[in-house]
């Protein structure tokens, strides 16, 4: 719990109150590789903050093939936010890729936080804006950069997401093959 004070208190003014708040309504959770946390087509009530490791969130195409959309690593914020908050079925699911300790944040949890302190909207917004600026800024990618650009943007904006991610996970989320993704950090070491 302390990760997530600090993590808010290095971008917002946070009350005592507030801080109180937080700890008695937001739950600390331990889990191994592999558990889903989200599964799609299931209600969505909870923001996740990843306090370390990683989760994925991934949708299936209709031939059964798992497209990774988006990764959190330590510090930040992972959800079905669509689904979320236009009060839909999931369309993603969320995978730990490694043991992570993580935040939960329950929609109910947010609106007790709400009462207690006007900055809880303030950080609802700065999560949002974040998250409509990584998929746009994918999205942009996925448009005019081919395979290496895109691989060498994936590395400024993750530096530590190898740590956690495996390679096909990585080719998944930049729209190759993992053979494509080897033959790209090849030409990377030979350089």
């Amino acid at each position: 719990m302390e990760e997530l004070i600090e993590y808010l208190k290095n971008k917002f003014q946070i009350s005592n109150e507030l801080e109180m708040a937080i700890r008695g309504n937001c739950k600390e959770k331990k889990v191994s590789k592999g558990v889903v946390v989200l599964a799609e087509e299931s209600t969505v009530e909870n923001h996740f903050f990843i306090v370390k490791g990683c989760f994925r969130s991934y949708c299936t195409d209709n031939n059964g093939n798992e497209k990774n959309i988006q990764f959190a690593i330590d510090n930040q914020w992972i959800s079905d936010y669509t689904a979320l908050y236009d009060n839909l079925k999931s369309n993603l699911s969320i995978e730990s890729l490694c043991p992570t300790i993580y935040i939960e944040v329950s929609s109910s949890a947010l609106k007790k936080l709400y009462e207690v302190d006007s900055t809880v909207e303030k950080i609802r917004l700065s999560n949002i804006e974040e998250s409509v600026n990584i998929f746009n800024n994918r999205v942009l990618a996925q448009l005019k950069f081919d395979a290496k650009e895109r691989y060498n943007i994936f590395l400024k904006e993750h530096p530590f997401i190898e740590n956690y991610v495996p390679n096909y996970h990585i080719a998944s989320y930049l729209g190759i093959t993992p053979e494509s993704l080897s033959r790209i950090r090849l030409g990377r070491v030979k350089k």
